[in-house]
């Protein structure tokens, strides 16, 4: 199997979940919860399956803290939304925007966690921007 990192994974299984996951918020808003339930069933055998095979990565661990906290387990949803931020992952403005994470936004620890993850990529930028490069104010990574 191909190792894709997890920015590649996060957009695969987006790809195939990205309107389920949507739809499972829209459903549970409507109070359809067995068919969000069927969804979400779906898109936790395809993640079970990944790390069965050997994956590891941020973008498994993002996809479960949204299926964990659209199914109302918000310690779940955290404990893999952490090990999606130590494997990787910095987007913070997605978990501020997208609903999938909604249940979790008034939490403390969910809060520090995104507060600890903007820290991160505030550190990265300072880090790029100390890079010179030829042309007016360009920047890029080496």
């Amino acid at each position: 199997m191909a190792q894709y990192t997890g920015v590649a994974l996060d957009g695969i299984a987006r790809a195939k979940f990205g309107a389920g996951a949507a739809r499972v918020s829209r459903l549970i808003a409507t109070g359809e919860t067995k068919r969000a339930a069927r969804i979400l069933d779906g898109l936790d055998e395809m993640l079970d399956r990944l790390e069965k095979n050997g994956w590891a990565n941020y973008g498994i661990d993002s996809l479960r803290a949204e299926s964990l906290a659209l199914r109302g387990q918000g310690d779940a949803a955290m404990r893999a939304l952490q090990r999606a931020v130590d494997r990787g992952w910095r987007s913070s403005w997605r978990a501020k925007e997208e609903p999938y994470l909604d249940s979790l936004r008034n939490r403390n620890d969910f809060q520090a966690l995104l507060k600890d993850v903007e820290a991160r990529n505030a550190l990265m930028r300072a880090h790029i921007s100390l890079t010179p490069t030829s042309g007016a104010g360009s920047r890029r990574l080496r």
